[in-house]
């Protein structure tokens, strides 16, 4: 949990079903945050708030990309390196603040955004998985 934060509780899973996914915004976020160095003057609010908005973020990307990848045939190559993507960002999701420290972990959530995002690309590619409304 990252310090000093409070989370909604979504038990659901409700809240960010049918949000747009804001791609650029959220990416120029993770570009921003793996630029910043221990040596930068950054507030440890300023760090633990884009931890946080890139972590929703990444939960959504993780959704649409469930989703999507339910509706390709059984058996599919995509589905199965999908999967395994899927799989890791899972336990990477799992990852406590505690367990890295504050920069680190955020950093570490502009990386996934990142691979989600290239996963979400990938999908693009085949045919039949158009992206929905959401991206």
């Amino acid at each position: 949990m990252v310090a000093g934060v409070g989370f909604v509780e979504d038990p659901e899973g409700e809240l960010g079903r049918g949000l747009p996914l804001d791609r650029d915004v959220h990416l120029r976020r993770a570009a921003q945050v793996l630029a910043w160095s221990t040596e930068a003057a950054l507030s440890l609010d300023e760090i633990d708030l884009a931890a946080l908005e890139l972590t929703g973020h990444a939960r959504v990307i993780l959704e649409e990309l469930e989703a999507r990848t339910a509706a390709l045939p059984t058996g599919s190559e995509l589905g199965e390196l999908l999967a395994y993507s899927l799989a890791e960002a899972g336990r990477r999701l799992s990852v406590t603040f505690s367990s890295l420290g504050a920069l680190a972990y955020a950093q570490s959530r502009a990386r996934l955004v990142e691979g989600l995002h290239r996963s979400l690309d990938r999908l693009e590619q085949h045919p039949g998985t158009r992206l929905s409304a959401r991206s």
